[in-house]
């Protein structure tokens, strides 16, 4: 059975560097939204020793002012992410960021 896959990129003016990609397949009765955000600061990073679970604070994303939950889908890509963070912290320097499903996924350093 071949299932439809509609895929929209939407490049929205309203607001400052912000893309939104919505992937939408037919079988499934949720969306996906995957947006990145460009020269946003790390407020507060927490992680903890005994499992894969990370979190942060950003600022300026509209609407998470809560703690992100960060999960990349490898043990790497949590310690990756964390480090980049949390360097960004301690150097005041500005990250780049993609939120998916309200979940940090991936994020450089500007």
């Amino acid at each position: 059975m071949k299932h439809l896959v509609k895929l929209a990129v939407c490049i929205c003016p309203d607001f400052q560097n912000f893309f939104k990609l919505l992937i939408s397949q037919s079988f499934l009765t949720s969306k996906i939204y995957i947006m990145w955000y460009y020269g946003k600061t790390v407020r507060y990073v927490s992680s903890y020793a005994t499992s894969k679970t990370c979190h942060a604070i950003m600022n300026g994303i509209p609407g998470m002012t809560d703690w992100l939950s960060i999960k990349p889908t490898s043990t790497d890509g949590v310690t990756n992410v964390i480090s980049i963070l949390t360097a960004a912290v301690a150097s005041g320097h500005s990250v780049n960021v993609e939120i998916t499903s309200n979940t940090i996924t991936g994020v450089y350093m500007s």
